[in-house]
């Protein structure tokens, strides 16, 4: 953005000069009035040059500094969204393996390969003919297990939304007051100018 702003300036002066030479040459018409005219006329392209490189200046300062903060701030949360993903992944995948375990045992019927206690056998065999019951019997140690990782996954996510949300906030502060700043001094700039 800086180096087009500078190509633009570089072309209002061009055009000023143009101007201010033919603002020269109209002296020898000795209309001091149109010699005004063009010179005056060359002031207000020469002064629109150093607005445009002035701000061009500004905005790459102001803009540069803040998008690089983000893009570094990105990468953070990137690795955050990462860890989300792989623990959505890893609940996912072991659930349905449990769930696949659990289909496969409630067919072969046989409780004792289910893993539960021996206090629960008698309520386990009850509910042969059920298998939503039956599966709250099954594999407790894997089911403890499927559980963990979707309390992780649950804290992951709502940890990472946390942390979203509280950066986000204190960004908008920030670029409000960094961008707030930056209209202020290209304000200040165009009146110092006119």
């Amino acid at each position: 953005m800086q180096r087009r702003a500078h190509e633009l300036a570089d072309d209002y002066y061009a055009v000023g000069a143009e101007i201010n030479h033919f603002s020269e040459l109209m002296k020898a018409t000795e209309i001091p009035q149109i010699s005004n005219l063009y010179r005056h006329l060359s002031e207000l392209v020469v002064r629109n040059g150093d607005l445009t490189l002035h701000q061009g200046e500004l905005m790459n300062e102001s803009m540069s500094n803040w998008f690089k903060y983000q893009r570094e701030e990105s990468v953070s949360m990137k690795e955050a969204w990462w860890l989300v993903r792989e623990a959505n992944k890893r609940y996912k995948a072991q659930k349905e393996e449990l769930v696949n375990n659990k289909q496969r045992l409630f067919k072969r019927r046989n409780v004792h390969e289910w893993g539960c206690p021996p206090d629960k056998i008698r309520d386990a065999m009850d509910s042969m003919n059920d298998a939503e019951k039956a599966f709250e019997f099954m594999l407790p140690n894997s089911t403890r297990q499927v559980n963990y990782l979707d309390e992780e996954a649950a804290f992951f996510t709502a940890q990472v939304f946390k942390e979203v949300r509280r950066t986000t906030v204190l960004n908008y502060s920030m670029a409000r007051e960094n961008f707030v700043d930056m209209g202020e001094q290209m304000h200040r700039h165009y009146h110092d100018l006119t």
